[in-house]
Parts: structure tokens; sequence; C-alpha cells
């Protein structure tokens, strides 16, 4: 896939791979920081793996909302 044919993805209840649930809980998230990502990134994610570390850069999480929670989600 040529990155000039990426189709940007700025909201959870696009993301085909997540339930519901997932996505509601995501959406506390990106109601308070701003999401964006395209879908070259997406396809690179093993979904079957919750600790894939495109996963984790790429999709938000609720630790993003504990004061002082982890600056680097990929825990690099």
């Amino acid at each position: 896939m040529s990155w000039r044919f990426a189709h940007f993805i700025t909201s959870v209840d696009e993301l085909e791979h997540l339930d519901e649930d997932e996505k509601k809980k995501l959406k506390k998230v990106t109601s308070k920081y701003r999401f964006r990502t395209n879908s070259y990134y997406l396809s690179l994610i093993n979904w079957d793996d919750p600790d894939d570390p495109i996963r984790r850069i790429v999709i938000p999480s609720e630790d993003e909302l504990i004061e002082w929670g982890h600056l680097d989600p990929s825990s690099e």
C-alpha cells in the first residue's frame, strides 16, 4: 500500500477490529486527547496480540487517563 493512498482514521468507531466495549472505553481517552492514525499503520497491527508493539503505539489506552501515567505507551 502506498502512503499516498492511506486513509486517515480520527474516531475509534472506525476501528473494525475492536469490539463495542473496547471502543466505548477508548472514547473516554479520545474525548480528552485527539486520535488520528491511518490505514497503513492499522494494517501493520497483529490484532490477535493485545501487546502488539504497533498497536500499543497507535491505539489509545485507558492508562493515558491516569494522572502521571506512562508517558511512553509502548514501554520502550
